[in-house]
């Protein structure tokens, strides 16, 4: 299994974006990139 570049453990499935900077990360990782861009203050 691929290993997420942030956080260092095996993931089954790996997504990227623009904010990822072309690097493949983990669904957890992932989705917290996008909650802190996305999130009220």
């Amino acid at each position: 299994m691929p290993i997420c570049p942030i956080c260092k453990r095996e993931a089954k499935r790996m997504l990227t974006c623009e904010h990822t900077d072309g690097e493949e990360v983990c669904i957890e990782c992932y989705q917290e990139i996008h909650y802190k861009l996305t999130e009220h203050r």
